[in-house]
């Protein structure tokens, strides 16, 4: 559950910083190599936040499965269980539709001037090093043991 309100929390902030604060506007008062570099540093930490959101969900997606194939009783009658997967299946669909915006242009944005944009090769291999993590790290956390 923690993984998904996490990766939410993530999600909507940088949501919020996109949305409030006009980045590639920012950068405009550069030129030349400056603009570049600013623009691609802030395109560069957008990639890694909408990876670790892939990286949350696919590991906490693990977890819940491991925990499901564990006991499967009491996961039907947890009121809890259904709401962290309700949490964490928003939380799946949101962070590969970010992927897939991205791949169809969102790491290369217009800009206000020439832009060499991070390349979708670049941009992928720092996504599914995101979802690589985070299932591994979802297949190595220790589940609670059952006190009975």
């Amino acid at each position: 559950m923690w993984a998904g309100g996490a990766g939410w929390v993530i999600l909507g902030f940088f949501a919020a910083l996109t949305a409030f604060t006009g980045e590639g506007t920012n950068c405009t008062a550069n030129r030349g190599d400056r603009y570049q570099s600013c623009v691609r540093n802030g395109d560069l930490t957008g990639l890694i936040a909408q990876a670790a959101v892939v990286g949350l969900a696919a590991m906490a997606v693990v977890v819940m499965l491991r925990g499901w194939g564990r006991q499967r009783e009491a996961v039907l009658a947890d009121s809890r269980l259904w709401v962290a997967t309700a949490v964490l299946a928003g939380l799946l669909v949101v962070s590969g539709l970010s992927w897939i915006w991205g791949i169809q242009g969102g790491w290369a944005p217009s800009r206000p001037f020439p832009y060499e944009p991070v390349t979708t090769t670049q941009a992928n291999t720092i996504m599914v090093a995101g979802l690589l993590v985070g299932l591994l790290v979802g297949a190595l956390v220790p589940l609670e043991r059952d006190h009975r």
